[in-house]
């Protein structure tokens, strides 16, 4: 039977691991959208919980990608295929990133964005 003690260990390690998962933004795009380096998905899904992602780009057009400020954070990440992936972020659960994409569904030219999170 575990003790206290480990118990205390094991969530000790829990915390820093999560704390090493957690990405710092390396620099910010376009005066508002904060840009996290290479990262996978899951390494973001770390750090944000939840999200609504409006697509993966090379060249992302951040005029056009502004309009979504209103509904959320913006950041990017570059994925293992070297693309911006965009997301909205700062949902407090998948419930509110949900009722979020009818909005971002609503504007010509992202019906392909998609929540994310548990």
């Amino acid at each position: 039977k575990p003790t206290v003690a480990n118990d205390d260990i094991k969530q000790q390690q829990q915390n820093t691991i999560v704390a090493n998962n957690n990405a710092q933004p390396t620099s910010t795009i376009n005066g508002n959208v904060k840009s996290y380096g290479s990262k996978t998905q899951a390494q973001m899904l770390a750090t944000f919980g939840n999200a609504i992602q409006l697509g993966a780009f090379a060249n992302p057009n951040w005029s056009l990608l502004n309009q979504f400020a209103s509904i959320g954070k913006l950041i990017t990440y570059k994925n293992e295929k070297g693309l911006n992936v965009v997301w909205i972020t700062g949902f407090s659960s998948r419930a509110a990133a949900d009722a979020a994409l009818q909005e971002v569904h609503a504007k010509p030219g992202f019906q392909n964005a998609i929540a994310l999170g548990k």
